[in-house]
């Protein structure tokens, strides 16, 4: 009813590679079989040893990990401990290792209204309430993955006044205050009833602007509203509404006006997150105040485009703004800020912060435009590392390590993203060192290892992106083999993604474009391939990991073609 205002399980198959096929293909590998798990282990306790502890930071995961689209607006974790993410590329689920993604071409029609996910929140059931930017707000259910969608109809005025969704604020007792591009909404959940609160039509009574961007109900019952023309006081039980507006000096004035989020501290006090920055807002006389620097605000906060406030269990609050993500320990003085910078591994990937989250185990979690961003509150430290390593020629600074083995001197051997093998004696607690490999000095930083095998006869085998490679441990030789074209008995292709060696001791090679059997006594390789003939062939040329079960089974893992079975 409109009513006038004074002031108003597995997946198998998956999309063909695109980009950074290489390095999905190795975060695949390391999916499958008990051998896997342990060199997890050893790498995680390897890595705690360069944990920087004096040096909070992030890690960072973005579509090269699965998700849908960088641009993460809202992030919620439910009751099953899976984390949610709001995406303008849909509605994703992380397990903490693989996403699932929910969008509009999920099972047909019951699927997410519109791919641009804006807000959602977790209902008093487990369910979700998600608004989407064009779609109206969808309730879904995780378990059943069953999708209700609500939208605006102009004949109904008991339905959702517009279909673009700015906020959603859960009132209890199954009430929901929605905020749209076209005014307030009341929403009973059980009745599933809206009511709209909208501008006057009479032009001399218009003082609110339709468009609202935050909603906040305080501690007195007190509904703030955060519009696109300033800030409303909304006494739901009178259903009136007062309006407050900046007035600031012309420039900024309609910016300040445009309030992002609102936030109230222990004493009462409201702070609004604006379209240029930081404002506090007195309620006894409605006044903003622009004054804040003298409260110990870093400058960047009273001039940044602010989307969020958040309150951690220890009470502090974030400060989600286009700048970075800033940290009060109450609303009186900066601790501490991030932002994006030239120590990418210690700082955030994108400074344009989005939204916070904080989860049961006391996890933050960031949505940026590039990505999401996590960070260990318990901790304070990081989640991904960066590793210092030695070589004959200079002391290089950070590597990602994509692959792991160990021999039985105790040394670690690391296989790197384009900068070759590095060894390492933990229990000597020895510099890490690179190993040159065979090619020039360019070639070497420039190798990526993406799996790496210790053989029962000590060889160390390295599938790169240039070829595989043997490595005689005791004698420091390698050994190379490569795809040549118009050789019947060569490797398939130099892009190596995994190994596995059988019963039998016979080498299996998965690379980008077939898999291979060795032979080590003649040096050639026989390879399968996903032909026109015969039929029985692997699922996809594109192999990304090998296993033998106890059967003596092969099953190989393919990025395009789903689990192929092979019994040799």
């Amino acid at each position: 009813m409109r009513k006038k205002i004074e002031i108003a399980g597995m997946v198998l198959r998956m999309k063909q590679p695109e980009q950074n096929q290489f390095l999905r293909g190795i975060k695949c590998c390391r999916r499958l079989g008990r051998k896997c798990l342990w060199l997890l282990l050893v790498m995680t306790s390897f890595l705690n040893l360069w944990a920087d502890s004096s040096s909070p930071g992030f890690q960072n995961i973005s579509i090269e990990d699965g998700l849908s689209q960088n641009s993460v607006t809202s992030i919620l974790q439910d009751r099953n401990r899976f984390m949610w993410f709001g995406s303008y590329g849909g509605l994703n689920r992380y397990d903490g290792y693989n996403f699932k993604t929910y969008n509009r071409s999920f099972r047909g029609g019951n699927c997410l209204s519109h791919d641009m996910v804006n807000n959602m929140v977790m209902d008093e059931d487990g369910t979700f309430w998600i608004g989407t930017i064009g779609g109206g707000i969808n309730h879904f259910d995780p378990i059943r993955e069953k999708f209700t969608c609500f939208r605006s109809r102009p004949d109904d005025p008991g339905s959702l006044s517009d279909n673009s969704v700015r906020v959603i604020l859960p009132a209890g007792d199954g009430l929901f205050w929605i905020g749209t591009d076209n005014g307030l909404n009341k929403f009973a959940s059980r009745s599933r009833v809206f009511t709209r609160y909208l501008n006057s039509e009479d032009p001399s009574e218009v003082n609110v602007q339709n468009a609202v961007y935050s909603l906040h109900l305080d501690k007195s019952g007190i509904l703030w509203v955060g519009t696109g023309n300033g800030l409303c006081r909304f006494d739901s039980k009178r259903e009136t509404c007062i309006r407050f507006q900046s007035r600031h000096d012309d420039r900024t004035a309609s910016q300040h006006n445009q309030i992002n989020a609102i936030f109230e501290d222990g004493k009462g006090t409201i702070w609004l997150g604006t379209e240029a920055g930081l404002v506090r807002f007195d309620k006894q006389n409605g006044t903003f105040n622009f004054n804040v620097e003298s409260a110990g605000i870093l400058p960047h906060l009273y001039r940044s485009r602010i989307f969020q406030f958040f309150r951690d269990t220890r009470d502090r609050v974030w400060v989600a703004t286009e700048s970075g993500i800033y940290i009060f320990p109450g609303m009186n003085m900066i601790e501490l800020y991030f932002r994006a910078g030239a120590i990418p591994r210690r700082l955030l990937p994108n400074r344009f912060i989005i939204s916070i989250y904080q989860d049961p185990e006391d996890v933050i979690w960031a949505g940026t435009l590039s990505g999401i961003s996590k960070y260990d509150l318990k901790t304070q430290q990081f989640a991904s590392y960066g590793l210092e390593i030695v070589s004959q020629e200079k002391k290089f600074g950070s590597f990602r390590v994509t692959a792991v083995s160990q021999d039985s001197g105790g040394y670690l051997w690391l296989g790197t993203y384009k900068n070759g093998l590095v060894k390492f004696n933990r229990s000597l607690g020895e510099n890490l060192t690179v190993v040159d490999l065979p090619g020039s000095s360019r070639e070497t930083k420039e190798t990526t290892i993406s799996a790496l095998l210790l053989d029962r006869d000590r060889m160390l085998w390295l599938g790169t992106d240039k070829g595989l490679h043997a490595y005689d441990i005791e004698k420091e030789v390698f050994r190379g083999y490569y795809s040549h074209s118009q050789t019947m008995a060569s490797l398939s292709d130099d892009r190596i993604t995994s190994f596995w060696q059988d019963r039998y001791d016979r080498l299996w090679i998965g690379t980008q474009n077939g898999l291979n059997l060795f032979d080590r006594s003649r040096g050639t390789f026989t390879v399968y391939r996903n032909e026109s003939f015969p039929a029985k062939t692997i699922g996809c040329n594109y192999v990304t990991a090998i296993f033998q079960d106890s059967l003596g089974v092969i099953w190989i893992g393919t990025y395009g073609g789903g689990l192929s079975r092979f019994d040799p």
